[in-house]
């Protein structure tokens, strides 16, 4: 089951034991996170897909300085 389908289920649960002020928070806060799991899995997709535009570049190396004797 995805996210979406189990949130209903869990705010009927919700209205039994919570407080209806809390109900909204907690049911906020489940779509937040539904959604960012969505939106993180198209942003990865989306680093893979478009390589160019992320684009992994090795660090220039440091020139290291010559001690003073």
């Amino acid at each position: 089951m995805t996210a979406e389908q189990l949130i209903p289920i869990f705010r009927t649960q919700l209205t039994l034991v919570c407080d209806p002020k809390e109900i909204e928070k907690i049911h906020s806060w489940m779509l937040g996170v539904a959604e960012s799991k969505e939106s993180r899995k198209k942003r990865l997709h989306a680093m893979f897909d478009s390589k160019e535009r992320y684009k992994i570049e090795p660090k220039p190396k440091r020139k290291r300085r010559k001690k003073a004797l």
